[in-house]
């Protein structure tokens, strides 16, 4: 979750507050409350190389850290470093904040960068994204922001906000900007400008489903259902689905598939509607009629990751950054964890809702490069080509394998190490159904309003029309703070 020290610079006290249950409450979904850097060293030629939300505004839109390996169908191995300029002479600082194991890999393509450049010194600092946030802050107020910054995309708001940036279609011309994904490019488009690059294509909501229990995933939402309790109704210890009813950011998704959205074309929240009574009843019937979800139960990813491993769980709701914690059979004919043999990783997009037949619209929100707004000549010219640098296959090849993110570039997304592995396919396909993460101000007060109605609906004490009407008078009285 975003500093909250953000919310008190801009909005005020009263209303920081106000938002404090969201807060906390984002809290659980990356584990980015706010610490001290978590490594800083500096880079050059000679250093030694030491890489999930989705960030600011939802529990579950932040990428968290995987903790096994996902291997691609092809890999591509990175060509020898060759001295490309040793005649630009440089300073550069980049400022990260990447998943356990994409800082990783960071690291070590800025070496290879500094092997490339050898008079171009880089100096890396990697910060959890809440002391990233933090840190922009301090160094615009200072007016020494860093060349370059690696960052959840959704912080394009308060790092434009805070005058931080410049554009980064004003950095490149049209065609390398049109090399990348446009649906992963929209995250970091604030204002009708471009101010990111994508790092990777990610942070939206998936069906993760074992192939062992069952050979395709369900096409809608009744489907979803009627497995589910199908694996339930087992003599052995089955689980049909695991699925957090209580998370805004899942509870999105179930909107756009009945037709909604959470905020008009003026950024005003649209949470009265019929399609937000739609969702709600649908999340209800999950929990009262159905009995798939425990109201009072937040699924505890330990439980559900053994479970999963174990044969005894076939689905589960959740963020894509939770893809590469499995095997993939599919693709390494081997388990990521021993006694992954009774797991068979099986990626979709969330089914069809069966009354609209549409698709949940997931937000997306994977990380993006920013350029500091200090930066000039030759320390933006090295910025430039290392962003240049690493949107080459090798290094997009290397995204994949070795920090398990989709990469961004048209041209990757459309190669057989994706097209022909049915785990990074079937993701990319989750995400073209997703749309950019809104970066207006107003969605925090849309997704304080959502959560405390949401739960009541789940734990059956509010009626799904009258948690609408809540969520739309709640989400007006705290944009009406916010603008104070």
């Amino acid at each position: 979750m975003r500093n909250t020290r953000k919310f008190l610079k801009i909005y005020g006290l009263t209303a920081a507050m106000l938002l404090l249950t969201l807060v906390l409450a984002a809290c659980g979904g990356e584990g980015t409350a706010t610490t001290a850097p978590t490594n800083t060293v500096a880079t050059t030629t000679s250093a030694t190389s030491v890489a999930p939300t989705i960030s600011a505004a939802t529990t579950a839109a932040a990428t968290s850290a995987p903790t096994t390996a996902v291997t691609p169908a092809a890999t591509v191995t990175a060509s020898p470093v060759a001295v490309v300029d040793a005649n630009l002479k440089t300073s550069l600082t980049v400022w990260f904040a990447l998943p356990k194991g994409a800082d990783t890999l960071f690291r070590d393509q800025l070496k290879r960068f500094g092997q490339m450049y050898p008079n171009a010194k880089v100096n890396s600092t990697a910060y959890s994204p809440e002391e990233l946030s933090y840190q922009m802050e301090l160094a615009a107020q200072s007016g020494k922001t860093p060349d370059l910054v690696v960052a959840p995309s959704d912080y394009v708001t308060e790092f434009v906000t805070e005058k931080a940036l410049q554009p980064a279609d004003k950095v490149f011309d049209k065609s390398f900007l049109d090399s990348f994904n446009n649906n992963a490019m929209g995250v970091s488009n604030f204002g009708g400008t471009q101010w990111g690059i994508p790092y990777n294509y990610g942070g939206t909501a998936v069906l993760l489903y074992n192939k062992k229990l069952m050979d395709t995933p369900p096409a809608t939402m009744s489907e979803m259902v009627t497995k589910a309790k199908e694996f339930n109704n087992r003599q052995e210890k089955m689980q049909g689905i695991s699925i957090d009813v209580n998370e805004p950011f899942w509870f999105a998704a179930w909107v756009g598939g009945f037709g909604g959205s959470l905020m008009d074309s003026n950024n005003q929240p649209t949470l009265n509607s019929p399609q937000v009574v739609s969702t709600l009843k649908f999340i209800n019937d999950l929990v009262v009629k159905d009995k798939l979800a425990n109201p009072g139960y937040e699924p505890s990813m330990n439980q559900t990751e053994y479970a999963f491993r174990d044969g005894r769980l076939a689905m589960i709701v959740t963020g894509d950054w939770a893809v590469p914690d499995y095997s993939t059979p599919s693709t390494t004919g081997k388990a990521a964890k021993a006694g992954d043999d009774k797991l068979d990783l099986g990626v979709a997009p969330l089914p069809k809702i069966d009354s609209t037949g549409k698709s949940p619209v997931p937000f997306n929100n994977g990380r993006a490069f920013f350029f500091g707004t200090k930066s000039t000549g030759d320390q933006l010219k090295a910025s430039k080509l290392l962003v240049e640098y690493l949107a080459k296959p090798e290094q997009q090849a290397e995204i994949l394998n070795k920090a398990f993110l989709l990469p961004a570039t048209k041209a990757f997304l459309a190669s057989d190490a994706v097209q022909k592995d049915s785990v990074w396919s079937g993701l990319y396909a989750a995400l073209e159904l997703s749309k950019p993460q809104p970066n207006a101000p107003e969605m925090v007060a849309i997704w304080a309003a959502i959560r405390p109605n949401l739960e009541g609906v789940v734990a059956n004490t509010i009626k799904p029309e009258e948690a609408a009407r809540n969520m739309q008078q709640m989400a007006l009285d705290k944009i009406k703070l916010l603008n104070k």
